[in-house]
């Protein structure tokens, strides 16, 4: 009866043990899950009030800066046009120009002749009114060219070119004694010219395909003139003064600026102007009793206008 007792207790103390484990088990698991709800609403507080990660902020500035940095690149292309380049890259050597345009010659507006008369001044002279008139010329050059890498002068060259300037008549009405009424006569008197010359032309910069340029050149001219006289109508033709030609060669010079445009690697297109001194133009002595008289234009120079087209070797 006692060992049926003893092991009654024995049973009794083993549930009791049970029990109070289950207990513990129990509040431990409660614990844990209000452990884990207390981390979950911590973690979810912190994601709402916690400020932007560097990512994003560095994401941020990245969408927030093209518009400024757009702004700088449009300013420097103003500044620095020279940084935007053709993509042909150009090399050293020579080249051929060929080049047609017009020519705006001008000279003095008048000119006198003595007439022999020997009546008293200003009817001892004939007046030579004069007309400027323009006309083609064509030209063609040879040189060599250097290129270098750089905002400014990036190319520059020297060339001898040679322009043949047509035909220009200067002529006018013929005054005889210096009287407005005694205009009995219209001459012609046509001038040419060929102008020889060592060039150098230098590129200030270039944007894109585009370079504005500078020239300048010295050497000399040839002219030839031809003189032709007819009477007006109802005058009685009278014996001409056959002023003969004088060709002479003389110092002529040239100034200028022009556009490059880069067609291709080899072919440059070109709008140029010109500033040329021409030296003088005269005629030779004139026949019977114009034998020590002579036709003088005075400086002759042009205003010249030209569209070349330049192809460069080696390219």
């Amino acid at each position: 009866a006692e060992a049926a007792r003893a092991a009654e207790a024995k049973k009794v103390v083993e549930a009791e043990k049970a029990a109070k484990a289950a207990k513990a088990a129990e509040a431990a698991r409660i614990a844990k899950e209000a452990k884990a709800e207390k981390v979950a609403e911590a973690e979810k507080g912190a994601k709402v009030s916690a400020p932007p990660t560097k990512a994003k902020t560095a994401k941020k500035v990245v969408k927030a800066s093209p518009a400024p940095m757009m702004r700088e690149l449009r300013i420097a292309d103003l500044i620095e046009p020279t940084l935007i380049r053709s993509d042909e890259q150009q090399k050293n050597g020579w080249l051929a120009t060929l080049g047609l345009g017009m020519h705006y010659p001008y000279h003095q507006a008048s000119m006198t002749v003595n007439n022999g008369s020997g009546a008293s001044a200003p009817f001892d002279q004939d007046i030579y009114t004069t007309t400027r008139n323009h006309n083609p010329n064509v030209q063609v050059a040879a040189g060599y060219r250097w290129v270098r890498d750089a905002q400014w002068f990036p190319a520059y060259s020297i060339s001898l070119s040679y322009q043949h300037l047509f035909a220009t008549n200067a002529g006018g009405d013929i005054m005889l004694y210096s009287d407005p009424n005694f205009i009995n006569y219209r001459y012609d008197l046509d001038v040419t010219s060929e102008v020889l010359l060592v060039s150098s032309k230098f590129n200030i910069f270039q944007y894109e395909k585009i370079s504005p340029y500078v020239l300048a050149g010295i050497g000399g001219v040839y002219h030839q003139t031809n003189y032709k006289e007819t009477a007006l109508s109802g005058v009685t033709p009278r014996t001409t003064p056959v002023f003969a030609s004088n060709p002479t060669a003389q110092f002529a010079y040239s100034v200028g600026a022009g556009l490059d445009y880069q067609v291709s690697k080899k072919v440059v297109m070109s709008l140029e102007y010109q500033y040329q001194s021409l030296g003088s133009v005269s005629t030779w002595h004139g026949a019977g009793d114009w034998s020590g008289e002579s036709l003088n234009l005075g400086p002759y120079r042009s205003n010249t206008v030209l569209l070349n087209v330049t192809y460069l070797f080696g390219q």
